[in-house]
């Protein structure tokens, strides 16, 4: 039997039919039941996000320099993780220095000495905030008080190393190429349903995601042609698409169009 979202920590990466609330006068709303209230709508959102949207950066989120090149920042934005989570920084982040390398939780772990790579990477992360006192006696000896608030916050994780950035690529195979003999273009809706029909499956690891690489020189400020933004991954929006729609149509329309026949100078009568 298939679990519902909540049951499992990694819920937001298992497939799962979901399940909701059914209520009904009298019914005990109790914890289980309001986080399930909670747990339904983020993993149909984030089910969502991750299959229709796909995991990158939305806007913003540029890494720059900071502090005359002795730190980089982030600067505000929006992604989608891995697991279809999203990830908002809303303002400029505190600058960090990108030498401290860090664990996949953020926490410090090691130094990148000279030059050489990092990347820079962003982790979805909850934290719970305003703590309030438990009202009702519990078996834990910890239970006096808990968060009554949780915050959808981020790590920032800095590796050494360079980045290995997925390019954007058509992976359809002759789908605009008409069969040999003939003007007809291949069935698309074949092709389109063959995709579709792919076996699914769960996102591994973290879902965290790259947002640069620095090349960090051996001593001095660090530049912004040291850091490169383009290894990210692109969530394309429906405005972007439209966008490189008519982009496309304005290239088609070059292309197609004859180039003008210059006119022809008359050449001059001889005069006696």
């Amino acid at each position: 039997m298939d679990q519902p979202f909540g049951s499992d920590p990694n819920a937001p990466t298992v497939l799962a039919a979901p399940q909701r609330n059914q209520y009904f006068y009298g019914k005990l709303l109790d914890v289980p039941h309001l986080a399930l209230e909670q747990e339904y709508f983020n993993g149909k959102r984030w089910l969502l996000n991750r299959l229709l949207e796909s995991s990158g950066v939305v806007s913003g989120l540029a890494v720059v320099p900071a502090v005359n090149g002795t730190r980089l920042a982030i600067q505000p934005g929006v992604a989608i993780d891995g697991w279809g989570r999203e990830i908002v920084v809303p303002a400029l982040g505190i600058p960090f220095d990108p030498r401290q390398l860090t664990d996949d939780n953020g926490n410090p772990a090691g130094t990148q000495n000279g030059a050489g790579p990092v990347t820079i990477t962003l982790c979805y992360q909850e934290c719970g905030i305003d703590p309030a006192p438990v009202l009702v006696a519990s078996c834990s000896p910890a239970g006096d008080c808990a968060p009554s608030s949780t915050r959808e916050q981020y790590a920032m994780v800095v590796k050494a190393g360079s980045a290995v950035a997925g390019p954007v690529a058509c992976n359809f195979s002759n789908v605009f190429t008409p069969a040999s003999g003939s003007n007809d273009l291949p069935d698309l809706h074949a092709a389109l349903a063959a995709r579709v029909s792919q076996p699914y499956a769960d996102p591994t690891g973290l879902g965290c995601i790259l947002l640069a690489q620095v090349n960090l020189p051996a001593s001095g400020a660090i530049t912004a042609a040291m850091i490169d933004n383009s290894v990210r991954p692109v969530v394309v929006s429906n405005s972007i698409l439209i966008e490189l729609i008519f982009c496309l149509a304005q290239r088609v329309q070059q292309v197609a169009s004859p180039s003008p026949t210059p006119t022809p100078t008359p050449t001059p009568t001889p005069t006696a």
